[in-house]
């Protein structure tokens, strides 16, 4: 038997991930600050741990991993992108990443868009997607660099893999699904008596 380790298995990709290793027959510990918000984890394992203590991560490791997934992190109150509507892009998504881990290639691979986009280009997008026209403040403070873009020769030329839709359309569904959350959220609710 081959056995897995998926950290972050509490957020949508993780648990995605931990679907397909079960599928595929593996031993699965699963490890996450909190469990799935909407979803039972197939898991053998769910450890709740915070994987920024050096401890809890000397115990989720106590034995050999046939294949690891490191997809912890803090989302600084990002919470869930991804609704029903949009599990064919999460399971595209899990299949990418474990495709990348069983490759036979070593180092890191980028996987973003390789749009160069400025914060002030991101920020008219993002206004035009919503079809409000404000003003963009810019705040003294230390300066970042002028354009963020990924550098995607490596994973194309190793595992012929690019990027299949544009920085816009996935700015477009983003939006479109948090319109849905604050609308739903300010919609009175109505209880049975």
């Amino acid at each position: 038997m081959k056995f897995a380790l998926v950290c972050g298995a509490g957020g949508f990709i993780g648990n995605y991930i931990v679907k397909q290793l079960k599928r595929e027959k593996f031993w699965v510990r699963a490890v996450d600050i909190k469990h799935h918000e909407f979803d039972s984890s197939a898991a053998d394992e769910f450890i709740i741990a915070d994987l920024r203590d050096p401890q809890a991560c000397r115990a989720i490791v106590d034995r050999r991993f046939d294949e690891t997934y490191q997809l912890a992190a803090d989302m600084g109150g990002a919470g869930y992108l991804f609704t029903g509507e949009n599990d064919a892009a999460v399971m595209h998504n899990s299949a990418s990443i474990m495709r990348f881990a069983r490759c036979n290639l070593t180092g890191p691979f980028n996987i973003g868009s390789e749009e160069t986009v400025t914060i002030n280009q991101l920020a008219a997008m993002a206004m035009d997607i919503a079809g409000k026209r404000l003003r963009i403040k810019h705040v003294p403070g230390p300066m970042g660099v002028r354009g963020r873009s990924s550098a995607n020769q490596l994973i194309r030329q190793s595992l012929n893999w690019a990027p299949s839709k544009p920085l816009r359309v996935g700015l477009e569904k983003t939006y479109a699904w948090i319109e849905a959350q604050v609308r739903q959220a300010r919609a009175p609710q109505i209880t049975a008596a």
